[in-house]
């Protein structure tokens, strides 16, 4: 997978598609999830809209997401109108 970092390819993931050509990339499906963030300052959730691969992508980026903040205390994943899930960690 190529690493993308604040919309930017970076050097290595440039020099991959110079050697093989944007045609023969295949990036693959890949589906938009809204990530609602509690946080302990905030009294509204905050939203977020994250391009993973799969449900299971998404579930890990909300882990890492938590795992940045003591006062991050879950995130909502959804898709169009549905939650799919809560990630939580507990906290000490």
């Amino acid at each position: 997978m190529l690493a993308i970092k604040r919309g930017l390819i970076d050097g290595a993931a440039h020099h991959a598609l110079d050697r093989l050509g944007p045609a023969k990339v295949n990036w693959g499906p890949v589906r938009t999830f809204d990530f609602y963030l509690e946080d302990d300052r905030s009294a509204m959730p905050i939203l977020s809209f994250v391009t993973v691969a799969n449900l299971d992508a998404a579930r890990d980026e909300a882990s890492r997401l938590l795992a940045l903040s003591p006062h991050h205390r879950a995130v909502a994943i959804c898709e169009g109108y549905q939650r799919l899930c809560i990630v939580s960690l507990e906290k000490p």
